[in-house]
């Protein structure tokens, strides 16, 4: 055997450092064109598409209660967030087509991008809480349904939910400023800097992990403990099983949402807490997990159209009216669920619940709830 010199042991070091460096980079650029270039415009086409239904349909009169205001404004925050995604989309692209151009609007446009795609992230996030919340109330404080389950409650915590959002992501819109330089009278874009600001370990780190527990673990956390509730009390017996049943079809549509939205978020949630993960600042390996990591949250994003149609008959009732008839068309109401009796029957054994039902005309009271699940959520 032969024993390496010391200048020797240095260079096959400094080889392995570049080797894996290289490998780091191809992992990197793989993961890249694969979502960048491929998953991320084709989920984000049929995102947008499904979101933009569902604004539509929940808009609808027969469609319109306290539950489909808030899926409303999580329509709304997920599609911000597909926004962003397809314009990384075409940054992406440029990239491998005309690299220049690319770097430049990359420079441009990364700074108010990478805001918009944390500010959607926290105010979808809040949403899916206050779906849940509401959730809740229905199945294990119904006396309570009549006072918070109203249109105009939902209409002021979803405002509330995205004021709140754009403030508190505020500090990322100052996270990154574009690298610039004037080279012979032309402004020169050379991709981007983390500011003065975000550049201090101290405010990095603990702004960094409070926006990723608004964001991500604390939501994460309230619905593991609203959904475990309600879980339990669709499991309680119940005296009058057709009406529950139909209550208990639209819960579980809106438990699939937390689900997904638990399978999504949580890399996302380890990545920016326990690993400490940035973004563009980063090593490849990190942001070649990135890559995977965002990609799940563009899925939660543009998955809901999927579980509304095939988990709801109320709202694939209204998709198929409209494409067959056009979006004027107002289905003709169906009789009544539930007669006068049933509902005293039913308030009696629910703790004296005021609960809305439709009558031989079809009318709802204010606050939207109705049993009629071929009608709304």
């Amino acid at each position: 055997m032969t024993l390496l010199s010391c200048a020797e042991g240095q260079t096959l070091s400094q080889d392995g450092l570049r080797c894996e460096k290289a490998k780091y980079q191809d992992f990197y650029d793989v993961t890249q064109m694969i979502t960048g270039l491929v998953l991320y415009p084709t989920t984000c086409a049929l995102g947008m598409v499904g979101n933009l239904l569902c604004l539509i349909v929940f808009s609808r009169r027969n469609m319109r209660s306290s539950t489909n205001i808030y899926l409303q404004a999580l329509a709304v925050a997920d599609m911000i967030k597909l926004f962003t995604d397809f314009l990384y989309f075409i940054v992406v692209l440029l990239l491998r087509v005309e690299q220049r151009e690319g770097i430049k609007l990359h420079g441009y446009l990364y700074p108010y991008a990478h805001y918009l795609f944390n500010m959607s992230l926290c105010i979808s996030a809040w949403l899916t809480v206050c779906v849940s919340v509401e959730r809740f109330i229905f199945i294990c404080q119904p006396s309570r349904v009549k006072r918070f389950c109203t249109v105009s409650r939902a209409i002021k915590v979803s405002t509330s939910t995205f004021i709140l959002g754009i403030a508190v992501s505020f500090p990322y819109m100052l996270r990154y400023r574009t690298n610039s330089a004037v080279v012979n009278g032309t402004i020169e874009v050379y991709g981007v800097n983390v500011t003065a600001l975000w550049s201090k370990d101290l405010f990095a780190t603990a702004y960094t992990w409070a926006h990723a527990l608004l964001r991500s673990a604390i939501p994460l956390l309230l619905l593991a403990c609203l959904n475990i509730s309600i879980w339990r009390g669709l499991k309680r017996p119940s005296s009058i099983q057709k009406n529950a049943r139909l209550k208990y079809k639209a819960t579980l549509t809106l438990i699939y949402v937390v689900v997904v939205f638990f399978v999504c978020v949580t890399p996302d949630a380890i990545l920016s807490t326990v690993l400490g993960f940035g973004y563009y600042e980063e090593n490849n390996f990190a942001r070649g997990i990135r890559e995977i990591s965002d990609y799940l949250l563009q899925v939660n994003s543009a998955v809901n159209f999927v579980i509304y149609y095939f988990s709801c008959t109320a709202f694939r009732n209204s998709i198929s009216s409209m494409c067959t008839r056009g979006y004027a068309y107002e289905p003709t109401r169906q009789s009544p669920i539930i007669n006068e009796n049933t509902c005293s029957q039913l308030a009696s054994s629910t703790r004296h619940l005021d609960l809305s039902y439709r009558t031989s005309n079809g009318a709802a009271n204010h606050h939207g709830f109705t049993f009629a699940i071929d009608e709304r959520l």
